[in-house]
């Protein structure tokens, strides 16, 4: 099976400059095969697609912000479609009580209809105050419940359910088929709770067991989704150490 590691390019927002090309082609370089996108750099979704085309990156994924998903979904339906996405996916919302989750999830639905004729499927990524518990039951889980198609999923961002006190292994697994891709970031051994202090790490350089998410998306089927690293933060080159991290999880990878 292809490995499918992708790279979130909010990763790598203060180092973009003007050289949008020079960026990607780095990307490429650190062994990465698809690409997240979080925003266009003010492209046309055909000169991008072009581009990530002929650099030999997959356009996979976009995080696609709330507020231009429920007040424009035109556009975005016409620049992922251009784009050639395979997912769309809610990078964050702040829902209070568990109406306000399934109201989020009632808008990420109706956008999935319109999607779905291309080939495209919608997704809401996690931070920790999802984690939160209203009546026995995580926010999270009031929103994924509320999604209106078998097809739509969860993009898991193990750093923040783990953060939130979460063990996103056994998360992901009872998600089944719901789950994935899966953003892959790290938290740091010496993370402080509260706060961003150690939050970043390298993956494989932090807590998080990724070889058994890999295992479990495995047993589950879902391995062929393909999981998105993300790191906000670099104690040195960063392009040294996203390396790195492609080159863990390609050690680690299941059947290698």
């Amino acid at each position: 099976m292809t490995q499918r590691i992708g790279l979130q390019l909010y990763s790598l927002r203060d180092y973009v400059g003007e050289d949008v090309e020079g960026m990607l082609r780095k990307v490429k370089a650190c062994g990465f095969t698809a690409v997240e996108f979080a925003g266009y750099y003010g492209l046309p979704a055909e000169e991008l697609k072009a581009l990530v085309d002929e650099i030999g990156l997959e356009p996979y994924s976009s995080h696609v912000a709330y507020e231009l998903i429920e007040s424009k979904p035109e556009e975005v339906i016409a620049y992922s479609k251009a784009l050639g996405l395979s997912y769309v996916i809610c990078p964050f919302t702040k829902p209070a009580t568990a109406e306000e989750a399934r109201e989020i999830a009632e808008v990420l639905s109706h956008l999935h209809e319109q999607l779905a004729p291309f080939g495209i499927k919608v997704g809401y990524h996690n931070h920790a105050h999802e984690f939160v518990e209203v009546d026995g039951k995580y926010l999270e889980d009031y929103l994924l419940e509320g999604f209106g198609h078998e097809d739509m999923v969860a993009e898991i961002d193990t750093c923040w359910v783990r953060y939130a006190g979460v063990d996103p292994v056994a998360y992901i697994d009872k998600l089944g088929q719901q789950a994935g891709p899966i953003h892959f970031k790290e938290l740091g051994k010496d993370f402080a709770p509260g706060s961003r202090e150690g939050l970043d790490a390298m993956v494989g350089e932090g807590i998080i067991d990724f070889a058994s998410i890999l295992q479990v998306m495995q047993k589950n089927g879902t391995l062929e989704r393909g999981v998105i690293v993300e790191q906000e933060a670099f104690q040195a080159d960063p392009y040294a150490q996203l390396a790195e991290s492609v080159y863990h999880i390609r050690q680690i990878w299941p059947g290698v």
